[in-house]
């Protein structure tokens, strides 16, 4: 009954909200978010909004998220707002991610996070899942601020390994010309991907929430994630 007093809610606020301009945060260099803006920007068009988005590092644009300086977040993994708690996740899948393992020696074999401990890696900060499981099993990683940055250390073998999310490792590559990076194919991890708006917009979650579940069922949002593979070679 209270989910619907909140929707009823929506519809009276709108004729002021439609063609407002929410605007969002997403990771620089990260090509996963460019699927989950796509998906976006059609749901929230579908409900009469306009979505927008600004790049930034990836740990500060959790942080400008959960001040409230702009809307919330594109896209991140289940559990951020017990961290950030002004940002409301929704329950929606929206995109997933993979992380994997890059590498410049080929005999290097990883196929789960405790192999890594033999290994000096770089990762990027603010990829909360990757931090996050290897902190839990105690297994120092270098942090640096950009994909592009991660690549570097690599090639200049300062680390024999970069645990990166699998499409935006690849993405930097293929912008590098990076071509004596390999890719290790076994994933370490597949985590779900889920919208967050800052608790200041609740009011438009009902609609948002709604438009979602249809682009879920109908197999929008997995046809945006194909086309957009496809269309840049990953």
């Amino acid at each position: 009954m209270k989910n619907l007093h909140v929707f009823y809610l929506f519809l009276l606020l709108l004729p002021e909200m439609v063609n407002a301009e929410y605007i969002f945060s997403a990771p620089e260099e990260a090509a996963i978010q460019e699927i989950s803006e796509q998906v976006l920007t059609e749901a929230y068009n579908n409900i009469g909004l306009k979505f927008s988005v600004k790049h930034f590092p990836n740990a500060r644009s959790l942080l400008i998220a959960n001040s409230g300086e702009i809307d919330g977040e594109v896209s991140r993994v289940e559990g951020l707002d017990k961290e950030f708690n002004n940002l409301i996740r929704i329950p929606v899948e929206i995109n997933y991610i993979e992380g994997n393992s890059f590498v410049l020696n080929t005999n290097i074999k990883v196929s789960n996070w405790e192999d890594l401990r033999k290994y000096s890696l770089v990762c990027v900060n603010g990829i909360q899942f990757v931090r996050q499981n290897l902190q839990q099993l105690n297994i120092n990683c270098n942090y640096v601020t950009a994909f592009s940055q991660a690549l570097e250390m690599l090639q200049r073998g300062r680390v024999d390994i970069a645990v990166l999310p699998k499409i935006n490792g690849v993405a930097a590559i293929k912008e590098a010309k990076a071509t004596n990076i390999s890719i290790i194919d076994q994933a370490l991890i597949k985590m779900n991907l889920y919208h967050y708006l800052h608790k200041k917009n609740k009011e438009i979650i009902p609609a948002l929430h709604s438009e979602l579940i249809k682009m879920q069922a109908n197999g929008r949002i997995a046809a945006i994630r194909k086309n957009y593979l496809e269309n840049n070679g990953l």
